[in-house]
């Protein structure tokens, strides 16, 4: 069980997309349980809009999983998400699926970790490059 620390508080943002409402209940699970350590909010994307990351510690992405990956709002979001912005962040992914097997289904929180691995790790390689 996690215990609040008063003294370390974070600001948690989740994003998340869905289609019939549970990945939607996830996030703001998520939410509600992080809020106990500092800000949390739960963020339903949208495209038309920015998402600001500015002045977030931990950051969760999550979406259902289609045909083995991120929905397509999600697979945009991730290839415009700011590879300095990701830099410094704790992040974590969930995707919702079917009840089968994994390597049924596939797996958008695999497809999206990769993602944004592979993003923050390219601004890292830039930094040491130029540094």
């Amino acid at each position: 069980m996690l215990v609040p620390r008063k003294e370390e508080m974070m600001n948690a943002l989740i994003v998340y997309d869905s289609q019939y409402g549970d990945t939607q209940h996830i996030a703001q699970a998520i939410a509600e349980k992080l809020a106990e350590f500092g800000e949390a909010r739960a963020l339903r994307l949208d495209p038309a809009h920015h998402v600001e990351l500015q002045g977030v510690d931990v950051f969760i992405v999550g979406c259902p999983t289609q045909g083995w990956r991120p929905t397509p709002a999600i697979q945009s979001f991730l290839e415009e998400v700011s590879s300095e912005e990701l830099r410094s962040l704790a992040v974590a992914c969930f995707d919702t699926r079917f009840r089968l097997p994994r390597f049924m289904s596939g797996s958008a929180a695999k497809v999206m970790a990769g993602k944004l691995v592979r993003r923050a790790s390219r601004c890292s390689c830039r930094r040491r490059a130029s540094s």
